[in-house]
Order: structure tokens, then C-alpha cells, then sequence
């Protein structure tokens, strides 16, 4: 809910994607979940309510450690 409030806040209609119901929002959010429970080695779940600069912090240190510097 936080990121798609990020994303909602935005300038603009925002894309098909964000336009879409809630729900939709939840059931990928249930799906991404459950693969990620699967292979948590290939998926990385980050939390969307922190501060903006430590999500990105996150996931630039995720890319980095899986990219093995490659990132």
C-alpha cells in the first residue's frame, strides 16, 4: 500500500498498472509473496514503508550483493 501511495502521489495518471483496483494490487502482492517464500534466493522482499532513501539504499545493496558487482 505504501509504494503504490508513492507511486499514486506522482505527477500524472500513473500507468495501467497503478490505475487499477486495489485487489489487483493484492492478489500480485499475495502471488510475489508466495514465490518469494518458494526461492528466496531469487526474490527480495523489501518494506515499502520505510523512508524512500533506504528503500532505494536496499535495493541498490540487494542488486549489488545478487549482480556480484555487476550492478
Amino acid at each position: 500500500a505504501d509504494g503504490l501511495a508513492r507511486a499514486q502521489g506522482r505527477a500524472g495518471p500513473g500507468d495501467r498498472f497503478e490505475r487499477e483496483a486495489p485487489a489487483f494490487h493484492e492478489r500480485v502482492r499475495q502471488g510475489l509473496l508466495t514465490l518469494a517464500a518458494a526461492e528466496p534466493g531469487r526474490f527480495c522482499v523489501l518494506d515499502a514503508a520505510e523512508p524512500i532513501e533506504r528503500v532505494h539504499a536496499r535495493v541498490n545493496a540487494e542488486a549489488e550483493r545478487r549482480l556480484g558487482g555487476r550492478a
